[in-house]
């Protein structure tokens, strides 16, 4: 099973699976992902349960089926961060169509441990801790 969480980019919040949301318009539903990646806002209704298509509102976050040093779940959008020799390096976890990497240790650590790692936050809930080089290319 494909662990997930989404960023609401409106609500400017966090939604985990399973997780009752309430809406603008005081309406509850869920987030549900189909197999192509499409976000679904899941409503329940007197009619029952109805989808509605949302992908553009929400920012789909992979589980990278992976634990950092404390147990944590570690997902895509996540900084990381781990001590070389004494000085404390962060990066961001980000995916490609063949590999989940961190560009930011690409070249000094081809085959390294996630268990070495600490999360200690992701791009869009503390952007604060984003690496200094970091820089996202645009399309």
């Amino acid at each position: 099973m494909i662990k997930f969480r989404v960023w609401d980019r409106i609500a400017q919040r966090m939604i985990y699976p399973g997780e009752t949301v309430v809406d603008e318009m005081g309406d509850s539903f869920f987030i549900m992902i189909d197999q192509k990646g499409f976000i679904y806002e899941v409503y329940d209704s007197p009619l029952g349960y109805y989808l509605e298509e949302n992908s553009e509102r929400y920012e789909l976050m992979l589980c990278v089926n992976e634990k950092d040093k404390n147990g944590k779940d570690i997902y895509v959008g996540d900084i990381i961060e781990f001590n070389d020799q004494g000085k404390s390096i962060r990066g961001i976890v980000k995916e490609d169509i063949y590999e989940i990497f961190v560009p930011q240790f690409y070249d000094k650590l081809r085959n390294f441990d996630w268990d070495t790692f600490e999360v200690i936050g992701n791009i869009y809930q503390n952007p604060e801790q984003i690496p200094p080089d970091f820089y996202e290319e645009k399309n």
